[in-house]
């Protein structure tokens, strides 16, 4: 029976309605769903004594199923009630989770917002408890998989709050469908002096005790349309993500809008040489980010931002990887010729300074953790390495360190002496931890992302607490962020001067988990990460992680201290006149802190 549904659903998918193309083989899921109804009914319909109850129970769901398809509400609701019932008596809790979940989906489509949100409130429970019998692996991969499958749920209960008028209890959900792995890793490693387990606060308290400098935007995109709620002084509102029109925007639409930007702007310095020489200079990029900027950050939006000396911004999906200090504010509508760069206003040039976070709850749990000064740093400089070009700006970042650090520099990787057993050990100690050298992101593998180190002949052998086996680290020379998971990072700031070193996956999980290196450190225990996002261009990185070090020396936060760095790069190339092509964002916006704010 179920071979016969999963065969009308196959059918149904695949038979694509559109304006000059009417349905092709509505016969064929027409007869695979009457089969799979024939086939459910006579295990349900006849004498069950004999049949083991579980398979009772799934003929029950599955004609609830069949019949939420063919829209026969009474007849969907009957069955689930049968199922979920059928399921209880066996202790079966997915099932009775599944039921849960459908007799929403009924309730939404009779209308009855009331009832919807009773039924997947049930479920997210019933999820939640679930959730938490999984075993905890050292990356929460397991757990974050599980959570993916049933993120659907808190997108229902997010929508249903905001059609009732409830922002709050919405962002409650939104929270709920996000990092949830990272959280679980996060809360086990524990914050303070004791590094004890903790439990995250709840909303509730978390906006009772909201920072009165700080603002946030937590974005949620749903499978058909995106929201963001902005919280202030402890309130909070919610917006729909619409365009200019003023008509929603749907969300295949915005990640594509954002993943072109990505693309177009990776290796954007020998794009531009070679338009530069052709045709000049292409100024549609400002057009790009004031229309991203528009959808994500509207002008009332902005203006309540502007009271704030800290901005938060929880992204989801896509929006990770996008530069919000690049977003533009105001278009420059003065003609421009193909020698000129545009000069446009950015969220940059707004007086508060960013901060990227995976949650509001880890973005909590972060900022509770021990914040002091750096006064210790040690840094990994690997301006060469095997089978990687070279790195012209690394000897430069070794010098601006020593020289802007002094006596606080206490280690240095370089050269012959940054091999991968001894980054390791570098790895537990306090201050800040700097790298520069190559990173590489591995997109269909995230966990596989690494950093390249020199590889020595030596072998780790770490426990992972969710199996309790012994696993064997190969020091390869590549320090990938499965390594980092395994270790306790000691560093409250870890500075990642590296290519793509930002980046988790093209495609982060429904569940929003990310495991690329900025999350291993961050998640190991990093209080902030400064991190690329793209190709970090050597003619002007080094002036930026510079700037940075200055600020983060004179006492500034992480976030402080890299918008005052960009701020005066940008103050710079701007009054370098209109020829200058460094006013583009990529050569100032590849990097991003994601941490405490």
């Amino acid at each position: 029976a179920r071979t016969a549904s999963v065969l009308a659903d196959v059918i149904r998918t695949l038979d694509v309605v559109s304006d000059d193309h009417a349905r092709q083989f509505l016969a064929g899921e027409v007869a695979a769903s009457a089969e799979a109804t024939e086939l459910a009914l006579s295990v349900t319909g006849g004498e069950v004594s004999s049949l083991e109850p579980m398979t009772v129970a799934v003929a029950s769901e599955l004609l609830a199923q069949l019949a939420y398809r063919k829209r026969d509400w009474p007849e969907a609701v009957k069955h689930a009630e049968q199922a979920r019932s059928q399921f209880l008596e066996l202790g079966q809790l997915s099932g009775v989770e599944t039921m849960e979940r459908l007799l929403g989906l009924v309730s939404v489509a009779a209308e009855n917002r009331p009832e919807a949100i009773r039924h997947f409130t049930i479920a997210q429970h019933l999820a939640e408890l679930q959730r938490a019998r999984f075993p905890q692996d050292q990356t929460g991969q397991a757990r974050a998989g599980y959570f993916a499958r049933h993120s659907f749920i808190y997108e229902q209960l997010v929508e249903l709050y905001l059609a009732e008028g409830n922002p709050k209890a919405a962002l409650q959900s939104a929270e709920l469908a996000k990092a949830r792995a990272a959280q679980d890793l996060l809360t086990e490693l524990g914050i303070g002096e004791q590094e004890e387990p903790v439990a995250p606060r709840d909303l509730d308290e978390l906006l009772a005790d909201w920072p009165d400098d700080v603002a946030a935007v937590e974005y949620f995109l749903g499978a058909e349309q995106g929201w963001a709620f902005v919280i202030r002084s402890g309130n909070v509102r919610a917006f729909p993500l619409v365009n200019a029109d003023g008509s929603k925007i749907a969300t295949r639409k915005l990640v594509t809008d954002v993943r072109t930007f990505l693309s177009d702007i990776e290796g954007q310095s020998q794009k531009m040489l070679r338009r530069f020489r052709a045709h000049g200079f292409d100024h549609t990029w400002q057009d790009n980010l004031f229309m991203l900027r528009s959808v994500l950050l509207p002008d009332d939006v902005l203006a309540e931002l502007r009271e704030k000396q800290k901005v938060v911004i929880v992204p989801q999906h896509i929006l990770h990887y996008l530069p919000f200090a690049a977003l533009v504010t105001t278009k420059e509508t003065a003609p421009r010729g193909k020698k000129e760069m545009v000069q446009p206003k950015f969220v940059l040039d707004e007086p508060y300074a960013l901060t990227s976070a995976p949650s509001l709850t880890i973005w909590d749990l972060i900022r509770r953790r021990d914040d002091a000064p750096v006064d210790q740093v040690r840094v990994i400089g690997l301006s060469s390495a095997p089978s990687s070009p070279p790195l012209a700006g690394v000897e430069e970042d070794l010098k601006n360190v020593r020289m802007i650090f002094g006596d606080k520099v206490i280690q240095v990787l370089e050269g012959n002496e940054a091999h991968e057993s001894n980054v390791k050990q570098m790895l537990s100690e306090p201050g800040m931890l700097m790298f520069a050298t190559h990173g590489h992101n591995i997109a269909k593998s995230p966990m596989d992302s690494f950093l390249i180190v020199l590889k020595d002949e030596t072998s780790d052998v770490v426990a992972d607490e969710g199996s309790g086996l012994q696993l064997t680290d190969i020091n390869d020379g590549r320090l990938t962020a499965r390594e980092i998971f395994a270790r306790r990072v000691n560093a409250r700031l870890v500075v990642l001067s590296a290519c793509y070193s930002g980046l988790g996956d093209q495609s982060p999980l429904p569940g929003d988990d990310l495991f690329g290196l900025q999350r291993a450190f961050l998640h190991a225990g990093a209080r902030s990460v400064l991190s690329g996002l793209w190709d970090v261009f050597d003619g002007t990185a080094p002036d930026l992680v510079a700037r940075f070090h200055e600020g983060i020396l004179s006492g500034a936060t992480p976030s402080h201290a890299l918008a005052e760095s960009q701020r005066a790069f940008l103050r710079k190339q701007r009054e370098a006149g209109l020829s200058n092509p460094f006013v583009h964002p990529y050569f100032w916006s590849v990097f991003s802190v994601v941490g405490a704010d």
